[in-house]
């Protein structure tokens, strides 16, 4: 990789981080582009360039936070939830999993 296409890549990567650390303080609706586009350090344009609807950004957060929370396997989830016998005891199980 070059290093035009590094930069690139770094300022990406610093949009992302960016949102998903506001969407953890303020909330995804109370999260405006001109935010992320101050706290990422970059123009609001460059913010539209990479990512030019929710329907582009979002999804990018939702692989970050999957990578960040390491989700169990299909296998390892019923293994979990095999003595879980409501809702709220999965809910409770799988948080637990998550420490």
């Amino acid at each position: 990789m070059d290093k035009r296409q590094e930069a690139v890549e770094e300022t990406r990567r610093r949009i992302v981080d960016t949102t998903v650390a506001l969407h953890g303080e303020q909330g995804v609706l109370g999260t405006s582009w001109e935010d992320i586009a101050k706290k990422a350090d970059v123009a609001l344009a460059t913010v539209y360039r990479h990512f030019p609807s929710l329907d582009e950004l979002v999804p990018a957060c939702g692989q970050q936070v999957v990578g960040i929370m390491k989700p169990p396997t299909l296998e390892a989830t019923r293994e979990l939830f095999a003595a879980a016998s409501s809702l709220a005891d999965r809910i409770k199980l799988l948080a637990k999993s998550q420490q």
